[in-house]
């Protein structure tokens, strides 16, 4: 929300001044001797303020060839682009000028976040067709028939929990009890540390049986290690958080660990079969037994752990690709702004709809989770969000509230977008209190990015550290440059924060 600390401060700088009377014109060459291309270009490089690699140019020469629109800080005296094509622009992206870091800090922080959406996304619970199309139809079973405490045979007959419990699981509303779903996480994962300590002590008792079964194509012993290799990967995996253990590889490692626990079972069945009534082999293969039941244990804990509570990433998705629409936008000004004045104009304004549209969905994940269990809440302060964002976006990109006339109006609009953060967080504080962890899971991250934002704030409109030594900072660390690194470094923050308000979320459920 503090981003619109940004668009207060540029707001004076985006609205190009009127262009300065022209320089009086040389007079005219003669016809008979006109300038040659090199001479020409010669004596242009030979004018003062003008790089030595031909390109680049003072702060002096652009307000004095009319393009001070292009250079709005005194304290930056050279490494200006001037007369760029948008070719010439876009291959700028590799050459070294005053808006290089500007450009490449937006960048590299928009492929960061594209990435972590992609780590997201494969990280993310999806339910299975059968439980969508379930809850689609809006069909439940009658509480009684999915009672844990009902028997499935009863006089030689199955009862309707047998078919519930077997086949249509996903007909069962979820229990309401208030066991936090990280409990049922961290007892299957004792149960498969559990397990694992157990193999190697099982050994002698694979070469017990295989010295007295034989004919079976596989050995114990390889069925075993088989086992050992899918539980120890997905006891890895579940000593992670919630967003670990909740995810699609972790669903695909229990399905491949059932698997294998099954086909384990009819192996251990075959070979007893061939044991016959030899009373020692039976013993040993108990023991063996005794560990495929201990994993089946634990997996029917995490298919337990699967139904009560399930919290969408969808908000959290939303903030990403805001901060990538944001940061994609500036990276976009910043390197094509100088093709002419018209595209200075049309960028400027691109920038601020970006800048607006990361501030709404910087709303999304805190407002989502923090009033999950009041959905009439949550739906009326997101809905507010999107309708300020919407009416500032289309503000933004209007030309006439880009000139100094609406200054006011323009600032006030941005203003009460940034600010409106401060409704649901008060309101969560009156609610809940401020020591709830409603309000304690979002407060630390929520005060380190808004430090962030506001310093980066206060560098950029001091022109820190540039203004106390006038052109040593014209490449490198400027203030805009180092308010681009806060705001990267805020919205990485408040992402950070935004998984553990889903942790928190998906482990805390809602009072009964």
């Amino acid at each position: 929300m503090e981003t619109g600390h940004h668009m207060l401060l540029r707001s004076h700088t985006k609205t190009p001044p009127p262009p300065p009377k022209r320089l009086q014109s040389s007079p005219p060459t003669s016809a008979k001797n006109p300038p040659t291309a090199a001479a020409a270009a010669a004596a242009a490089a030979a004018m003062p303020g003008h790089d030595s690699n031909g390109k680049l140019h003072s702060f002096e020469r652009l307000h004095a060839e009319g393009f001070a629109y292009l250079a709005d800080n005194s304290y930056i005296r050279s490494g200006y682009r001037l007369h760029y094509s948008a070719r010439d622009c876009f291959l700028s992206l590799f050459e070294l000028h005053n808006e290089t870091l500007n450009v490449w800090t937006h960048i590299v922080g928009s492929f960061i976040f594209l990435m972590l959406m992609v780590y997201l996304a494969l990280s993310s619970h999806a339910l299975s067709p059968a439980a969508d199309t379930a809850a689609l139809a809006g069909l439940t079973a009658p509480q009684s028939w999915c009672d844990n405490g009902q028997q499935w045979v009863t006089d030689g007959r199955h009862t309707p929990r047998m078919l519930l419990a077997t086949g249509l699981p996903e007909l069962c509303p979820p229990p309401t009890g208030r066991v936090a779903p990280a409990k049922y996480y961290e007892v299957a994962s004792v149960i498969f540390d559990h397990s694992l300590q157990r193999l190697p002590s099982l050994e002698r008792f694979h070469a017990l049986v295989e010295q007295n079964v034989g004919g079976f194509s596989d050995s114990v012993g390889a069925q075993m290690e088989q086992l050992r290799g899918e539980l120890g990967a997905l006891s890895a995996r579940l000593g992670g958080q919630v967003r670990d253990a909740h995810s699609e590889q972790v669903r695909s490692l229990k399905m491949q660990l059932g698997q294998r626990v099954e086909a384990l079972s009819v192996f251990l069945q075959d070979v007893a079969s061939q044991v016959g009534a030899d009373l020692p082999m039976k013993y040993a293969l108990e023991e063996l037994h005794g560990v495929a039941d201990s994993v089946r244990n634990g997996l029917h804990i995490l298919a337990t752990a699967e139904g009560p509570h399930d919290v969408p990433h969808w908000p959290i998705f939303v903030f990403m690709a805001s901060a990538v629409i944001c940061l994609t936008c500036s990276a976009t000004f910043h390197l094509m702004f100088v093709v002419s004045r018209s595209a200075y104009l049309f960028l400027s304004r691109l920038d601020y709809a970006g800048i607006t549209i990361l501030i709404a969905g910087s709303f999304y994940p805190m407002i989502y989770y923090s009033f999950y269990c009041h959905p009439w809440l949550r739906s009326a302060y997101l809905v507010s969000i999107s309708t300020m964002a919407a009416i500032t976006f289309v503000v933004a990109l209007m030309p006439i509230f880009g000139t100094p006339k609406f200054l006011v109006a323009r600032t006030c609009i941005f203003l009460a977008l940034g600010f409106f953060g401060v409704v649901p967080v008060t309101h969560l504080v009156w609610h809940f209190g401020l020591f709830d962890p409603h309000v304690t899971v979002m407060i630390g991250p929520l005060l380190l990015m808004g430090l962030l934002y506001t310093s980066g704030a206060i560098i950029y409109a001091t022109k820190f550290p540039e203004r106390f030594y006038p052109g040593r900072f014209d490449l490198w660390f400027s203030s805009h440059q180092l308010w681009h690194i806060c705001v990267v470094a805020a919205a990485l923050v408040h992402f950070a924060n935004a998984l553990q308000q889903y942790e928190w979320r998906w482990n805390t459920q809602c009072e009964a």
